[in-house]
């Protein structure tokens, strides 16, 4: 909220002297510099990369952090992309409908996508652009096909995506962007960073009121 506030300011001094360059602006940058949340951001620098370690090595890290004032035993930390996790299909003759075995479904603790959806209040102005913008299509419905079986219709928690294939063997990824949780999955976990998640217009999205 504080860096919303800053932003503003810095914005209103760009209208009020119709500066819009990026001298002008750059002032928002010295703002955050200047203020608390500098100091609060700036020990945290290193937790998400600990966090994304595995076993008891993340809570040494973790610890050591606290201890140095977010520095650790490495400063920076490197930042691994999260789309590196993903193995390329071994098999190539793997089905298109093969998914991993879920829990049974019983309507109140495991719920089908769309249940979840309906109940997360999600709400978008139907008639506006698509806020997912896939610059290549083709690169889904080929390589990311062959290589993954286009795992952004099985990590998202929405159903946004879904792979249509026609009679003759073509394929198409059909996009619900108005089912969208903001939840930002594809944008990170997307084996070709194909997916560009952008703000939807009327800050539409999910209303949960049950949490």
């Amino acid at each position: 909220m504080k860096s919303g506030m800053l932003a503003a300011e810095a914005i209103l001094a760009a209208l009020d002297c119709e500066n819009y360059s990026a001298e002008t602006l750059g002032a928002y940058a010295q703002s955050v510099d200047r203020s608390w949340i500098k100091k609060e951001l700036y020990s945290a620098r290193n937790f998400d990369q600990a966090l994304s370690q595995k076993g008891v090595g993340k809570f040494i890290t973790i610890g050591a952090q606290y201890l140095s004032g977010g520095r650790g035993f490495v400063d920076p930390m490197e930042i691994k992309k999260d789309r590196l996790s993903l193995r390329k299909l071994e098999n190539t003759t793997v089905p298109q409908t093969m998914s991993p075995e879920t829990q049974d479904l019983d309507g109140k603790l495991y719920l089908d996508k769309l249940t979840g959806l309906y109940l997360s209040g999600t709400t978008h102005e139907e008639n506006q652009p698509c806020h997912l913008n896939i610059p290549d299509q083709s690169i889904c419905v080929g390589e990311c096909f062959d290589n993954y079986r286009c795992p952004c219709i099985r990590f998202c928690p929405a159903q946004v995506y879904e792979l249509e294939e026609d009679p003759d063997g073509s394929r198409r990824l059909k996009l619900n962007p108005s089912n969208c949780l903001h939840c930002k999955t594809c944008e990170i976990k997307d084996p070709y960073e194909n997916i560009i998640w952008t703000c939807p217009e009327g800050g539409g999205g999910p209303k949960y009121s049950i949490l």
